[in-house]
């Protein structure tokens, strides 16, 4: 599998997956060791991209979703996809694309220590009204609305608890898959138990990320939510880095 930034620049090794990420952040602060930036980096290049220790665990997510005939091809870290007319975008920590069983699939991976999953929607379409007050040419409150009743048929203060990047990563990945002309996404949200991680936000990223998957009414078998959605069959699993190993939690 062949990693990447936007602007092409290869990533051969962690030090070079640093320069590419900075190429594209810009802000140093988001690259320490033990938040969420740099563990998905280690985890993709170590012991080497070939053969990482990220890879295995992709293909093993992939294999408990019931593929077994799996190619991953291609990867971008910091990837953007655009999802509404708006413009607006989903930055996907890493974007894979590859194969499962013939077709055509991609993989939209969140990387988390204890990041909680931005606001809750009904606190980022308050902050959108507001910010329309003084900024009449803000889409922000329309961008929220629509994808509310897009993927719930309900106004924004409907569906106000649930958290707005588990929407919009979503919406995001959603939109890969057609690009893809794919029918199949994968939404792994890989959280890294680092010495940094906390476990009481960890609990409650947890619950926010069940609450999402649940009220968006994905079946849930072995952990690993499905559903169809739009057309694309769209797999998510809640997935626990523990050193060496990797779990799907209850």
């Amino acid at each position: 599998m062949k990693i990447k930034n936007k602007k092409g620049t290869i990533i051969s090794d962690l030090n070079s997956w640093e320069s590419a990420f900075l190429e594209i952040d810009k802000k140093k602060e988001h690259w320490k060791e033990g938040r969420s930036a740099y563990s998905l980096a280690s985890f993709f290049s170590t012991p080497s991209v070939e053969q990482s220790k990220g890879k295995e665990k992709i293909f093993s997510f992939l294999n408990k979703c019931g593929y077994k005939n799996v190619s991953l091809d291609v990867a971008e870290i910091e990837h953007e996809s655009i999802f509404d007319a708006y413009r607006n975008s989903r930055i996907q920590d890493m974007f894979i694309k590859g194969s499962v069983d013939g077709n055509t699939c991609v993989i939209c991976v969140e990387a988390k220590v204890d990041e909680v999953f931005n606001d809750t929607i009904k606190k980022a379409y308050d902050k959108a009204v507001k910010y329309l007050e003084n900024h009449p040419n803000s889409k922000q409150k329309a961008r929220i609305k629509d994808l509310c009743y897009r993927f719930f048929k309900k106004h924004p203060e409907e569906v106000g608890e649930l958290r707005y990047q588990l929407l919009y990563y979503l919406a995001g990945s959603i939109c890969e898959a057609k690009k893809a002309n794919s029918n199949i996404v994968f939404m792994p949200v890989l959280v890294f138990k680092t010495d940094d991680y906390n476990e009481k936000k960890g609990i409650v990223n947890k619950y926010d990320y069940d609450n999402f998957m649940n009220t968006m009414e994905f079946d849930c078998k072995d952990n690993i939510y499905k559903n169809l959605v739009e057309d694309i069959t769209v797999y998510s699993a809640y997935l626990e880095i523990h050193g060496e190993s990797l779990k799907i939690v209850n």
